[in-house]
């Protein structure tokens, strides 16, 4: 919810247009994780696909499907860089 508050449209005011389609696109990515996590249904839809996958690549060797990596502490890191006058 905190990285929701500082990806929000609402606070792009002031950036470029490029940065504010970075800032809007990792902010559907929170909302979207938001939403799966905290619906019990489709939060043991998603972890019954990745436990599914795993087994998979154990039993038969099929390599599981790779999800692109997002770290936080990446993007706070590149946050405070832009905030240093």
């Amino acid at each position: 919810k905190k990285l929701s508050l500082v990806y929000h449209p609402d606070k792009t005011a002031g950036m470029g247009a490029e940065q504010k389609e970075e800032y809007a696109a990792i902010f559907i990515e929170l909302k979207n994780a938001y939403l799966t996590l905290s619906d019990n249904p489709t939060r043991r839809q998603y972890d019954r696909e990745r436990d599914r996958d795993k087994a998979s690549f154990e039993i038969n060797g099929f390599k599981p499907k790779t999800r692109a990596h997002f770290d936080a502490s990446e993007v706070l890191k590149k946050l405070q860089e832009m905030q240093k006058p």
